[in-house]
């Protein structure tokens, strides 16, 4: 493949996977739990104007700073609040990401078409799939610690250090306001290593401006914490021991996993390269970047594989430094060797994505046929361009049909997440009954489970009943009006309260699963009753 060639067709999937991004992005409606937690608080702190106490259905929540909401309370002011506007700006930071990418690959090999290549690679990536289609904070993180990193890069092999020193600092400043000091593992492991296998010519300058960058860190990125503890110094021992030791060392979320599992998840969600570079790392020469980009796989890996806390896109950074590693690996693959992977991968992506359209596309019909039309033409495309008389380069040959894969699969799953909301957790089928009908505007009241997307699509704040524990930290709040929204119907008076209110004023209840014998009592004061999935609007 000609250099013009290749540049051409980089900047054509880049185009396309920025299209198909957008493709149907708010089709489906937020979906539990975490996507509609941030798009709530988001939209809570929208109407609020307070970004500094974010509340979580009415009540404050201090587990994350604030930026992700303040990012999304901003897709808000210019969309209105919808699943849109929730999702809208992770996947500008994912092309964000996309172009750093690109920047340090430039930075690293001082070559176009190798940055050209790893970010394709990073394109091919399906946990890219994973975390662009619902809102969390992981994906909004990376941008900045990739931000961070391609700044002081920037400086170190360009040039005016202290001025890209600083604006590095700034972006993990960022990514501190997005989740919190234990961001800064990435920086920890990567600025050690560079100057260990780049000598700085002064250790005195280079200690000195990473004093102020330092400083800068802590004014950008500290900021929340310190105007919090200045309210309530009892917020230091909440952030430092209960939010960051604890959930480090201790399962108090529920979320263990064992040590291995993020090996398991990064090499089914980094397919192939996770088991390209772990079959070719050794034939790799041990050039300083190379190690530079082993680290910066390795060390947050392990890491993260010894906390207690454990989530796939915990270890979203480490992709980056697979993707710009991936280069040299594929550049190493023989004729013979790129040709037969590269027909491997294709009879094995294009099989695996047909029957993958036949599960997500639903009943037969134009659509679906469409889809599928596309996944044989994949299959087909990718076997003759593999081919000894194709014109692409081992590199291509490998990485087109893992590339086109993870292209089909962002229109196919918005397809699959609009066609099957209440499968995956999604309430807007719920909520588009209660607007639809004549029961809009009610007083709406949430029984055995919170529902934060309720309050989301309704665009009202809603009351949860819950069994003796509201299953939150209710010892910050700054007054006792979210007991107003949060009632406990194990107290007598509180049902008797309750029923009162219900028999003269309209309400209704939505119900998660099938409702035990006391809240079955309490539940006797509605006459309809609307069974949807797996749950029950009471009315």
């Amino acid at each position: 493949m000609s250099i013009i060639t290749e540049r051409r067709f980089f900047y054509a999937v880049v185009a396309l996977f920025a299209l198909l991004l957008f493709y149907r992005l708010g089709s489906w409606g937020v979906l539990e739990t975490s996507e509609a937690r941030y798009a709530e608080m988001s939209w809570e702190m929208y109407r609020s104007g307070d970004l500094i106490h974010p509340s979580f259905m009415e009540l404050r929540h201090y587990h994350k700073p604030p930026l992700t909401y303040v990012i999304t309370a901003g897709a808000y002011w210019l969309f209105g609040p919808s699943p849109f506007a929730a999702r809208f700006f992770l996947q500008i930071a994912l092309l964000l990401q996309i172009a750093l990418i690109y920047g340090i690959g430039q930075l690293i090999f001082d070559d176009r078409q190798r940055a050209r290549l790893a970010t394709m690679t990073y394109l091919s990536f399906p946990i890219l799939l994973i975390a662009s289609r619902t809102l969390t904070t992981d994906l909004y993180l990376t941008t900045f610690l990739l931000l961070g990193v391609w700044c002081w890069l920037r400086g170190e092999v360009r040039g005016n250090s202290l001025v890209w020193t600083l604006a590095a600092y700034f972006a993990w400043g960022l990514a501190c306001l997005t989740k919190g000091a234990g961001v800064v593992i990435l920086p920890a492991v990567l600025l050690p290593t560079y100057y260990l296998l780049f000598r700085p010519r002064s250790w005195i300058k280079l200690i000195g401006r990473h004093f102020l960058g330092a400083l800068v860190f802590a004014a950008v990125g500290l900021s929340w914490y310190i105007e919090l503890i200045r309210e309530d110094p009892d917020f230091l021992h909440y952030f430092l021991v209960e939010q960051t030791i604890n959930r480090y060392a201790s399962d108090q979320w529920q979320r263990a996993q064992p040590w291995g599992f993020y090996l398991l998840t990064v090499s089914a969600t980094a397919l192939p390269w996770f088991w390209l570079l772990i079959a070719r790392v050794r034939k790799l020469p041990w050039w300083r970047w190379h190690v530079f980009l082993a680290v910066w796989i390795v060390a947050p890996l392990l890491f993260y594989s010894f906390a207690q806390s454990k989530l796939i896109l915990y270890v979203l950074p480490i992709y980056s430094g697979l993707a710009l590693l991936s280069v040299p690996v594929l550049e190493g693959l023989s004729e013979r060797i790129g040709r037969r992977l590269g027909l491997t991968l294709s009879i094995f992506f294009g099989a695996l994505l047909l029957p993958l359209l036949v599960v997500t596309m639903g009943p037969v019909g134009p659509v679906h046929l469409l889809w599928s039309a596309i996944a044989c033409a994949v299959m087909v495309g990718s076997v003759l361009w593999s081919n000894r008389a194709t014109a692409l380069s081992v590199e291509y040959r490998v990485l087109l049909p893992v590339l086109v894969f993870n292209l089909a699969m962002l229109p196919v799953s918005a397809e699959f997440l609009r066609d099957n909301e209440l499968l995956v957790n999604s309430t807007a089928p719920v909520t588009d009954f209660i607007k639809s009908g004549k029961l809009a505007g009610r007083p709406v009241y949430l029984l055995n489970r919170r529902l934060p997307s309720v309050a989301f699509n309704l665009h009202q704040p809603v009351t949860y009943l819950y069994y003796g524990e509201t299953g939150r930290d209710t010892t910050r709040q700054g007054d006792g009006n979210w007991r107003e929204y949060y009632q406990d119907i194990l107290l007598y008076d509180t049902r008797e309260k309750l029923r009162n209110y219900w028999s003269t004023k309209p309400s209704l209840v939505v119900g998660y699963q099938s409702p035990d014998s006391l809240s079955l009592d309490l539940l006797r004061s509605f006459s309809h009753r609307e069974k949807i999935g797996r749950y029950t609007v009471y009315y």
